[in-house]
């Protein structure tokens, strides 16, 4: 019988090597989605404080006309427990307005070159709050899944997708006071759980001189996680 060549043998042997191994690596299986939800509400409430951008687009149909009804971005610092400063702008049928916003507790103040630091009322609180933005709060996530694995800003996350109520946007300052449903998109950073992203769309209808369907969107970004911020009160007194 002829021997067999060197190469031929050192071939059998490596298949039948990743035959008896199961060929390639298992892929991990993720935790369930609720599991990763509620790492990271516990992850970002022991955190001292975080940076946020936000974007908000507001678009109508009236009369078979669609058109952005309004649109905002917000940049901003966070101190836990109740803390947030920064600036943005405003875009609606009336231009394009640069302001400063503060959440400090309850209370909204809101700068406008014109006027200064002005205690926003209760009744006319900007139309988010951006300190809920940051606490992906499960209790209120309905039908949540788990979508896949995606890279934001340079790091690994888990992609949940689910439904809430549209508690996390103040909708009164454009005629509509009810929750809607939105629904609800997470990315979350596998390794330390803080929260990367979110995004939420919905759509609701106002009932009031421009009334028709309304198509709201909002993605908010997160950053320099614990990174040192002193976030004192304004001055409403100037």
């Amino acid at each position: 019988m002829k021997k067999l060549a060197l190469p031929v043998i050192g071939l059998v042997a490596l298949v039948l090597v990743v035959i008896a191994c199961g060929g390639s690596a298992p892929v991990p299986t993720p935790p369930p989605a609720e599991e990763i939800l509620n790492a990271a509400d516990e992850a970002m409430s022991k955190l001292n404080s975080l940076h946020i951008d936000a974007t908000m687009v507001v678009t109508i149909t009236s009369e078979g006309f669609t058109a952005p009804f309004m649109a905002m971005t917000f940049a901003g610092n966070m101190q836990n427990p109740d803390r947030v400063m920064g600036t943005g702008t405003l875009a609606g049928p009336g231009g394009i307005f640069p302001f400063d916003m503060a959440v400090i507790g309850d209370t909204t103040y809101f700068n406008q070159e014109a006027t200064g630091w002005e205690v926003v009322p209760s009744d006319q609180t900007f139309v988010f709050d951006p300190l809920r933005k940051a606490q992906p709060n499960p209790e209120e996530v309905q039908d949540l899944i788990y979508v896949g694995e995606e890279t934001v800003g340079g790091r690994p996350g888990y992609h949940l997708s689910g439904k809430v109520a549209s508690g996390l946007v103040n909708l009164a300052l454009i005629g509509q006071d009810g929750d809607i449903s939105c629904n609800v998109d997470y990315w979350i950073d596998q390794e330390n759980s803080y929260l990367l992203k979110m995004s939420l769309a919905g759509n609701t209808v106002l009932a009031t001189t421009l009334s028709g369907p309304v198509d709201i969107s909002m993605t908010t970004t997160f950053s320099d996680y614990n990174k040192p911020v002193t976030i004192e009160v304004p001055d409403v007194s100037k």
